[in-house]
């Protein structure tokens, strides 16, 4: 017990300044973020003002030529030089503006003083005649070869005058300014510790201009930061161009290749122009003690984070040697109530297991034994048609009942493991209530029972959610409504919107019926799974004991509530209320073709299934409805059928999924991609036992147009193949 003591206190010191090295680091990179968050706002917001000002400058400008422009129109009808009205302009308007230039229709350019030279850049643009347009060139005037902007408009009408005694036509003029000039107007704070470049939409530097620190050498900003600029805070360079391109403000810190200096580079879009104000300014020129301060600042909390840790540690060997005794009892006393705990969920987990084979054993050998009895009855009676006809009548039932028994199992095995998903898909709400109640009122053809369904107060039919399983929760409470109300009684059923939140309605169904009922006990448990009110009645009313397990869950997977109320010997209240967002679309209602008189007498189906037992039904079947069957026992084999024979041979392809050589799905997509024209168009159907949702969503991916689950019902298949059938027409013979 000594060495424990000894030993534990040393771990948890070792524990605590590994916490401590792990809590420093990420204070002081919770520090450096912060720091460039800062330096990166404060520049963003830099940058973006100049880029504004920079732009009402060049507004201003535009503004002046105007201004000039109507002078030199009022001033011209008075016959005066335009040499002289350009001096008259200058003396009355001294600001900023280097001076006025006058082009004529050769491309010379003029200052008040007259002719100045030839401008190659200012020619082309004279030459092309535009209304206005700026462009920065080197100043050739004036002695000096300062960058200059220059503000060019054309003349409404061009005006002729004399100089040196011959005639020239002046078509535009021109206002030039000092780039520099204007940049120093706002661009104050970095001046002498940072680069100015302006940029066309390529990244070209259209201006350049060097103080200190970082230089940019050639002519393409954007190509020697993709190449030479290592960003190291995760920035990217092609997403910055992208978003400056689209008008935001861009800001990274970087190292420059060659040099070991970091600088931001900070780029912002002249507003109406296709051009950009950029900066780079040294890291170490926005703050000098800050690195040093971020430092001491490390290295204070480092400190008081020891501190802590050691007196941490201090208290934990204190308390540690009070209480060792104490825990080693009170962890025995939990281990012991552990022991029985986990004992007692054994138990609980074994009465489960046991009570869910007992029911599945019960529910399954059910209906195969009905099935088997009603085989060898009908095989000992095969003389009597009636009998026989009875007996298939009865397997029939009982396999559909076997199948709802899988299929619930199915689905609440999938609900239970979390790989159920709810869609949400656009569907008429009052269409899928009327469509569940039609199937209900055809279950009680023979019965007398009373049924009503209001569903009045819908007021938004449209909704988006899933349509599925709202069908599977309104069948399986009104299908229990069936089964546990004796003739003489009744079913009612409606639908209503109780809520309107936003855009979200919440309908409310009620089910009432006046079955049999329940008692109370049994009330808190109706939604677990294999219940029903005693073991008399899952022979009596033939159920899985699965159906409300199965509603509860889908409805609160859909974001609801389930709620029921009845009384023994009296009927129940089933209340489910979802929520449905509205689908606020037009919505055009067509009239159904209907497809029940369609003849399929003389169709060509292709059919693809590996199991002969399955290939051999469904071609009986269909032969029997008149179609001509071509049966192939892969997808491989379907692909070379549809292959070699002529666009128009079959009407169908009925494709089962899984198969050998090559699956459903991929001889779909071959069938799919063949150059030929119907390859695109003939209807392909899945005839498979893969039934879930994810399932159907790959057969529709593949390009199949429908999903028929097995085991095949053949009102279903035909259903389906009418659906798609565009008539009898000549058919080349089978190859």
């Amino acid at each position: 017990m000594s060495k424990k003591r000894v030993i534990v206190p040393i771990i948890l010191l070792i524990l605590v300044f590994l916490v401590i090295g792990q809590l420093t680091r990420h204070l002081f990179d919770a520090m450096e973020r912060s720091l460039y968050a800062e330096r990166q706002n404060h520049l963003t917001e830099v940058t973006t003002q100049s880029a504004r000002i920079l732009s009402h400058t060049m507004k201003d400008s535009w503004e002046l030529a105007f201004l000039f422009q109507a002078f030199l129109g009022d001033e011209l009808q008075k016959n005066i030089n335009i040499f002289e009205n350009v001096k008259t302009f200058n003396r009355s308007h001294p600001d900023d503006t280097v001076g006025i230039l006058l082009f004529d229709e050769k491309g010379h350019f003029y200052t008040e003083d007259g002719l100045v030279g030839k401008q190659s850049s200012l020619w082309r643009l004279t030459a092309e005649r535009p209304e206005r347009q700026v462009y920065i060139e080197k100043k050739t005037f004036l002695d000096s070869n300062e960058d200059m902007m220059y503000f060019l408009q054309r003349l409404p009408t061009p005006v002729k005058t004399q100089f040196d005694g011959r005639e020239v036509l002046i078509t535009h003029f021109a206002f030039a300014r000092s780039i520099e000039y204007m940049l120093s107007r706002f661009y104050t704070e970095f001046r002498q510790s940072s680069n100015a470049f302006i940029l066309d939409d390529a990244g070209l530097m259209l201006f350049k201009r060097y103080s200190m620190g970082i230089l940019i050498e050639g002519s393409n900003y954007f190509n020697k930061l993709r190449r030479y600029c290592d960003f190291f805070h995760g920035e990217d360079v092609e997403q910055m161009i992208s978003q400056l391109r689209c008008g935001k403000t861009c800001c990274a810190e970087a190292y420059y290749a060659g040099q070991s200096k970091k600088a931001f580079a900070c780029m912002a879009q002249i507003e109406d122009t296709p051009w950009y104000l950029t900066f780079t300014v040294p890291t170490e020129c926005l703050d000098s003690g800050a690195s040093n301060r971020l430092t001491t600042i490390f290295w204070y909390l480092a400190g008081m984070v020891l501190l802590l840790g050691i007196a941490a540690v201090s208290m934990v060997i204190f308390v540690h040697r009070l209480v060792t005794e104490r825990e080693l009892l009170v962890k025995k006393e939990e281990a012991n109530r552990f022991l029985e705990q986990a004992a007692q969920a054994a138990q609980e987990a074994s009465v489960a297991k046991t009570e869910f084979l007992s029911h599945m054993s019960h529910d399954i050998r059910t209906p195969i034994n009905g099935i088997m009895g009603m085989t060898e009855l009908a095989k000992k009676n095969l003389q009597d048609s009636t009998k026989v006809a009875s007996c298939l009548g009865k397997i029939l039932i009982s396999s559909h009942h076997l199948l709802a028994l899988v299929n619930d199992v199915l689905d609440l095995s999938r609900i239970e493991s979390g790989k159920t998903v709810i869609s949400s898909a656009s569907f008429n709400l009052s269409a899928t209530v009327a469509n569940c109640v039609s199937i209900i009122r055809g279950q009680i053809n023979n019965r007398k029972l009373e049924f009503e369904s209001d569903i009045s107060g819908v007021k938004h039919p449209w909704v988006f959610g899933d349509d599925l399983h709202l069908r599977q929760i309104l069948i399986n409470i009104l299908g229990n409504a069936v089964k546990f109300t004796p003739d003489g009684g009744g079913i009612y059923c409606k639908a209503s919107e109780i809520a309107l939140e936003g855009d979200v309605c919440r309908v409310q169904f009620d089910i009432r019926d006046t079955g049999i009922g329940m008692k109370p006990e049994f009330l808190q448990r109706i939604f677990d799974a294999f219940s029903q009110e005693d073991d008399g009645a899952r022979s009596r009313y033939k159920g899985t004991g699965l159906g409300m397990a199965i509603t509860k869950k889908y409805v609160e997977l859909m974001g609801g509530t389930i709620t029921v109320e009845s009384t023994f010997g009296e009927g129940s209240l089933f209340t489910v209320v979802l929520p449905f967002p509205v689908d606020k679309n037009d919505h055009a209602q067509t009239a159904g073709q209907a497809l029940s008189g369609i003849s399929l007498k003389g169709a060509r189906v292709l059919l693809a299934e590996d199991n002969e037992m399955n290939s051999e039904i469904a071609r009986e079947l269909l032969e029997s409805e008149g179609l001509e069957v071509v049966c192939v026992e892969d997808g491989q084999q379907a692909v070379d059928c549809f292959m070699r024979n002529v666009p128009g041979t079959f009407d169908f392809i009925l494709m089962d999924v899984m198969m050998p050589v090559m699956d459903g799905l991929q001889a779909t997509m071959t069938i799919r991609s063949m150059e030929r024209p119907d390859a695109k168009t003939i209807p392909i159907l899945a005839m498979t036992a893969n039934a879930f949702e994810e399932d159907v969503r790959r057969t529709r991916e593949a390009g199949m147009n429908e999903h028929l689950s097995k085991p095949i019902e053949l009102s279903y298949v035909l259903k389906a193949l009418r659906n798609f059938y565009k008539g009898d027409h000549p058919r080349p013979p089978v190859v």
